[in-house]
């Protein structure tokens, strides 16, 4: 008879919800919205990591209720369109300070990642990290929302 002796699980490799959750930089008690219908694995990733209040919210339909993020996820950018859509929604649900974390891994040029940084700063927020890094080669964005979109301020 063989003895095997128990062996160990092998570990997970880093994957990208794990990013998203660490770049989110948030407390577990943080209410945490995630842009789009599709993540729900996103989503239990968040509950394994202590996360009490997180959520998944279309960018079409009713919001979540009273109480603003404290984090916006967006993790996957479609398009410039779809990114304006979201952040312009939901966007507006997130608190003054909150963070917005963005995944865009398109293949983008220097000028139109600027273009996108652009957007974002009309719609007030400001990346917390360098994004030269970013402009380059894509990957994970996060900004601060600082006021409120540049639409309200106007009316």
């Amino acid at each position: 008879m063989v003895v095997h002796e128990p062996r160990e699980a092998p570990k997970a490799p880093p994957n990208a919800a794990a990013g998203l959750i660490d770049a989110c930089d948030a407390r577990p008690t943080d209410h945490v919205t995630i842009a789009g219908c599709e993540n729900l694995e996103l989503l239990i990733d968040f509950f394994r990591h202590g996360f009490t209040d997180a959520g998944c919210q279309a960018d079409r339909g009713p919001h979540d209720g009273d109480r603003p993020s404290d984090v916006l996820v967006v993790p996957r950018v479609a398009s410039d369109l779809a990114l304006l859509h979201v952040v312009t929604r939901l966007g507006g649900d997130l608190r003054p300070g909150g963070m917005l974390v963005l995944r865009d891994d398109r293949p983008l040029a220097a000028g139109q990642r600027r273009q996108l940084l652009n957007l974002l700063a009309q719609r007030g927020f400001v990346p917390i990290d360098r994004v030269a890094s970013f402009l380059a080669s894509g990957g994970i964005l996060r900004a601060r929302k600082i006021v409120k979109s540049a639409e309200v301020l106007a009316a």
